[in-house]
């Protein structure tokens, strides 16, 4: 992140929820319980992975898997329209927008019984544009 490491910055973590892409305001993150995470300038990837995963109380084998953020792009005349786009290394979370975007949502990954690999935080892994999927949600 751009910001000097003494920074903090609170965000709203969607989990297990959706992504409404079609809404009025452009792109919406809903879920039952959001959760607040509060990350500092230079946090890296796998430590943004690691306070998710501790503020959402996650067991041993489940993982973060994708990171989305929703930012404006567009004033009009119903109000602001957001976008969604990926988290998916250091240098994309080193270009997030840290005024604007106070919005997560994150897919958690269920890695199985398994308890002894060699990366316990694993990079989440990622197909296709760095965009949100189309409506995303129970997956």
């Amino acid at each position: 992140m751009d910001g000097a490491s003494g920074d903090s910055f609170l965000i709203l973590v969607h989990h297990n929820g959706k992504i409404k892409k079609r809404t009025a305001e452009g792109v919406k993150f809903k879920c039952e319980c959001p959760t607040n995470v509060f990350i500092f300038g230079g946090t890296s990837l796998a430590d943004l992975q690691v306070s998710i995963e501790y503020r959402l109380g996650l067991e041993a084998r489940k993982r973060v898997s994708y990171i989305f953020y929703r930012v404006p792009v567009a004033v009009v005349s119903s109000g602001v329209k957001y976008d969604c786009f990926s988290i998916e290394s250091a240098e994309d979370l080193q270009q997030f927008p840290e005024v604007w975007t106070t919005e997560l949502y994150v897919e958690i990954a269920d890695l199985g019984a398994s308890s002894g690999g060699s990366n316990p935080h694993p990079q989440p892994v990622h197909v296709g544009p760095t965009h949100c999927p189309p409506d995303v949600g129970g997956r």
